[in-house]
């Protein structure tokens, strides 16, 4: 019931029902936490997750901190993540592969690249999605050195490649207008399968354009698939009044 008021946006009824449970157990605190995130309630989670640790019957495990953790990142709360990020390592939570990546994604979107770095080296199993995870953060702080050298170990040691790394990369290139790195990091996706998916395949249209590399643009819009395709000219035309496909 509280996660059913809480999809409806009704948080006061569901923060009712939330508070007549005698005996809350983990799911039921998360449900609340969650249902108060996925409105646009911010204050409310922190204060119940500061209760949570006060109960004396349950504590948070890690799909709660991942909840926490993501909502200090979209608040740029790096004072309370950082409270988050030391309770995970007390409870031995941090090794989890899934909680690390959280916690390196919060120090990056909260500006603090070191940080972020420091807990994805100090994660005992690392993943393909903490891997994209900190190659993301290296191009939101705008750190293309430490992006690409991420990327190219990722590679080397095996892990595969994702979506997100790839589409990560080609923006980075594109924010320094670098066409050689780019066009290396094309023919890897070419050599992955990823160089068809409409994700990737836009975030390369941008990288060629914001190198303006019009004809080699054109020639990555012309293999997009129609209704992408409309919706990435439309923009362009807009935006920079020089794509007229």
């Amino acid at each position: 019931m509280v996660s059913c008021y809480a999809r409806s946006g009704m948080m006061g009824r569901a923060r009712s029902v939330f508070d007549s449970i005698p005996d809350k157990d983990v799911v039921s605190w998360n449900s609340i936490v969650s249902g108060y995130t996925e409105n646009g309630l911010w204050r409310e989670p922190l204060d119940l997750f500061v209760l949570m640790q006060q109960s004396e019957t349950t504590r948070p495990d890690r799909a709660t901190l991942a909840i926490i953790l993501k909502l200090c990142a979209d608040s740029e709360d790096r004072r309370f993540g950082r409270k988050v990020h030391g309770l995970a390592v007390r409870t031995g939570l941090a090794s989890d592969v899934m909680t690390g990546s959280t916690v390196l994604d919060m120090y990056a979107k909260c500006e603090s690249f070191g940080e972020s770095l420091r807990a994805f080296r100090e994660m005992p199993e690392r993943n393909l999605v903490s891997w994209s995870a900190a190659i993301a953060g290296c191009v939101r702080n705008d750190r293309v050195t430490d992006g690409l050298h991420l990327f190219v170990e990722m590679r080397r040691e095996g892990v595969g490649a994702s979506q997100s790394a790839y589409a990560s990369l080609f923006r980075l290139c594109a924010g320094i207008s670098s066409l050689d790195v780019g066009r290396q990091i094309r023919g890897d996706a070419v050599k992955t399968g990823f160089a068809s998916d409409p994700v990737v395949s836009t975030s390369v249209l941008d990288m060629y354009a914001k190198c303006d590399r019009l004809r080699d643009a054109e020639r990555v819009f012309r293999l997009l698939p129609r209704r992408i395709a409309d919706v990435e000219c439309d923009c362009r035309c807009v935006h920079s009044g020089r794509f007229g496909f």
